[in-house]
């Protein structure tokens, strides 16, 4: 039985999935302007969320300030001495580096920031870091990555990770001691907490049971007016994730999740979960393999329906015209297909029908994507899953299906390489 909501403030105005609504709300609490809490209180719950525990490590009670969307940092509160950072996601993830951009900015000293710059060239990320972009006064920073689901901060210094379901719980264990009558203000943070409340326990149900929310991996790509029945659905879970459109989010907390369940049957392959058109995708990163003299690296990709073998790299020079770009592009997809053609592997799993190598190698060809430029990878699709199956994700071992991929595309690439 689906858990029933209250559709509150936020909700009724359609901003309960705003991460820059959120974003106000979450600084209005802590500045001059919120009479809930006072600065003893406001310190308690700083550090909670900074720390994860209930000790005071930290004198957070003078607040000078409180910015929202400043230098591209969500939420950045100051006091004296010190600044806390609060990096914000409901249904968008990490990107661009995002977070090493907020630690330079921030970062206590100069030495402190050319740390960072050192780590961004080491990794060769060119995120355009400058003296300027720097705020004022050596303060302490502290750093929070606050998410409605799970994700691993991807930052140089220590991010505290913490989800909407603990900043409600921190946030109510303090306001369960105020009254109403006594604070303008209460009333409003309740109803914040109750739409904190519906969108943890939205995301919750789903984890808990897929099967119930099958609509999350089909409909991802719908807009809210394409989504029949919404108003039959009203307070139901389904209609908190389909009116919210969540589908997208969601699909990346099932791959998160899994990802973590494979982690501990010992498969640590690099990974990353992104997007596109609306649809999540899982992308398992294996060794370089080497085809014509030329390297690549190998990706196992799940997205939607879809389990694709992709080979990335750049294969030749930039300074090309289309004429000769479509050259490479197109011998580039020939040796990934002549290859292809001769892993048994590949034959046994991907259902080709055996012909002379010339015909299946020209099929191959025509199943392989183009990439778009040289960096891009070309991909083909080893499951042959139709869409009237019911999709991967809701198989009854899910884990066991993509760590049974996994192996498949192991010995693929071994084959593969030269």
């Amino acid at each position: 039985m689906e858990a029933q909501f209250k559709k509150g403030f936020f909700e009724f105005i359609s901003a309960a999935d705003s991460e820059k609504v959120h974003s106000q709300t979450i600084g209005w609490i802590f500045s001059e302007y919120c009479n809930v809490f006072n600065p003893e209180e406001k310190s308690a719950i700083l550090n909670e969320l900074c720390f994860n525990v209930e000790i005071i490590k930290y004198d957070f009670k003078t607040i000078k300030k409180v910015d929202v969307e400043v230098k591209d940092i969500d939420i950045l509160i100051e006091g004296d001495d010190w600044r806390i950072v609060i990096e914000n996601k409901i249904k968008s993830s990490q990107h661009s580096n995002q977070l090493l951009k907020y630690e330079y900015i921030t970062a206590k000293t100069i030495e402190d920031a050319k740390k960072i710059e050192e780590h961004c060239y080491t990794k060769n990320f060119c995120l355009d870091l400058t003296p300027s972009m720097r705020l004022d006064g050596e303060k302490q920073p502290f750093y929070i990555y606050l998410s409605l689901i799970e994700e691993e901060p991807n930052g140089f210094n220590y991010w505290n990770r913490i989800n909407y379901s603990k900043l409600q719980g921190v946030i109510k264990k303090h306001i369960n001691k105020k009254s109403a009558v006594e604070h303008t203000d209460y009333s409003f943070v309740e109803s914040y907490l109750q739409t904190i409340n519906n969108l943890s326990s939205t995301a919750d149900s789903f984890i808990k049971s897929p099967k119930e929310y099958s609509f999350v991996f089909s409909e991802g790509k719908k807009t809210k007016s394409q989504l029949l029945n919404l108003r039959s659905q009203e307070n139901t879970a389904s209609w908190y994730i389909k009116n919210l459109q969540m589908e997208t989010l969601l699909q990346k907390w099932f791959y998160s999740n899994l990802v973590k369940s494979i982690y501990s049957r010992g498969f640590n392959f690099e990974y990353s979960i992104g997007e596109t058109h609306g649809t999540a995708l899982l992308d398992f990163f294996f060794d370089e393999i080497t085809i014509d003299d030329k390297k690549y690296t190998s990706i196992l990709q799940f997205q939607g329906y879809a389990v694709k073998l992709a080979l990335a790299g750049n294969s030749g020079s930039k300074n090309l015209n289309n004429s000769d770009l479509a050259e490479l592009r197109s011998r580039r997809k020939n040796k990934f297909a002549t290859k292809l053609a001769q892993s048994p592997t590949f034959f046994n799993e991907s259902g080709y029908v055996l012909l002379e190598e010339d015909k299946i190698i020209s099929k191959i060809v025509s199943d392989l994507s183009t990439p778009r430029s040289l960096e891009g990878f070309i991909s083909i699709r080893l499951e042959n899953q139709k869409k009237q199956d019911e999709f991967w994700q809701l198989k009854d071992n899910p884990i066991d299906f993509v760590i049974g991929m996994i192996k498949k595309a192991q010995c693929i690439f071994k084959e593969l390489n030269d």
